[in-house]
């Protein structure tokens, strides 16, 4: 579907969403996501509130249709702006409309997948 790289001196390029902003360089933990694909709908800037519930940050938040092996499926992806990165997130979102081809990286260190569709729920045993 995707290829993966590793990128041992990548810097990332926003502070983590619920930690504090990077002190100094840091190298990323584990591998780096490498997703190629089409934006599904045109980006949006959202405000979330990371663990201090203090510093509110913009969050450009977009759909993503993968390129190979999607079949239809779109991920949602989210990158966060510092404090002050209101406007930059805004002009890059401008950019970012439906159909415009898009490259992601991401760590795999935080990455969910959501299941919106399950059909049931089965207990199993513990042996």
């Amino acid at each position: 579907m995707t290829a993966a790289a590793v990128q041992t001196s990548a810097q990332p390029a926003e502070p983590d969403m619920f930690g504090e902003q990077p002190s100094g360089a840091q190298p990323h933990e584990g591998l780096i996501f490498e997703l190629h694909g089409t934006m599904a709908a045109a980006a949006e800037v959202r405000v979330k509130m990371p663990r201090d519930g203090i510093h509110a940050r913009p969050v450009l938040c977009m759909e993503v249709r993968p390129a190979h092996g999607g079949r239809g499926r779109t991920l949602h992806a989210e990158q966060v702006y510092p404090e002050n990165g209101r406007e930059a997130a805004e002009a890059k979102a401008a950019i970012l409309k439906k159909g415009v081809p898009v490259t992601l990286l991401t760590s795999l260190k935080d990455m969910r997948t959501i299941l919106p569709h399950v059909q049931a729920v089965e207990l199993t045993s513990s042996n």
